[in-house]
């Protein structure tokens, strides 16, 4: 574990998504199995954070037709310390999940989803998925 995950023995998550209903649910799921959850709907903002490091995991939405979760992925593989990138998606735009998979993106999640979906793609929040 990197970061603040260390100093307090749970592992930190990052939520980016437009939609405050989806960072809800998802906060819901991970802090109840362990996980230190912060979310913003900001890739930008977002961005910010990784760089500064402290993250275990980086779930975010492609946010669309323009992708803009491939741009976060980019720039998180550009830090210092890259850490597993879970997209979500919707499944209605092919060529952003061909991209995502051409990029080398670590996992897919599919919208809508269950809470036992989500955790056994990452983890329980005491170690990450292989």
């Amino acid at each position: 574990m990197t970061g603040s995950a260390a100093q307090n023995n749970r592992p930190r998550i990052l939520v980016v998504d437009r939609d405050q209903r989806m960072r809800r649910h998802c906060r819901q799921i991970l802090t109840g199995a362990g996980w230190e959850v912060r979310s913003t709907f900001s890739i930008a903002e977002a961005y910010r954070w990784v760089a500064g490091g402290g993250y275990d995991v980086i779930i975010s939405d492609a946010y669309g037709s323009q992708g803009l979760g491939l741009t976060l992925f980019q720039l998180c593989r550009q830090c210092e310390h890259p850490v597993p990138f879970v997209l979500m998606h919707n499944g209605r735009n092919q060529a952003v999940l061909e991209q995502a998979i051409a990029m080398g993106i670590d996992r897919l999640l599919p919208k809508p989803f269950e809470a036992g979906s989500l955790l056994e793609l990452i983890g329980s929040g005491t170690s990450v998925a292989d």
